[in-house]
């Protein structure tokens, strides 16, 4: 859910910049977190859920600050 939250906050940076990268961002983040959520969860040890949403919305801004 966390994934989610920062993606929409992408929306108001678009909003207010009207920047095409912004919403491209906000639409990553958003699926890359939802599809992530699929993933089954563990309650000791490794999260793959977890694991999952941190290096593909890492992934993400990574590539947005590239371009």
């Amino acid at each position: 859910p966390v994934g989610l939250i920062v993606g929409l906050h992408f929306i108001g940076l678009w909003m207010a910049t009207r920047m095409p990268r912004f919403p491209w961002i906000a639409g990553a983040m958003c699926a890359v977190s939802t599809l992530a959520a699929f993933l089954p969860a563990t309650s000791a040890g490794f999260n793959p859920r977890n694991a999952a949403t941190g290096f593909a919305n890492a992934v993400v801004l990574w590539i947005s600050a590239s371009y």
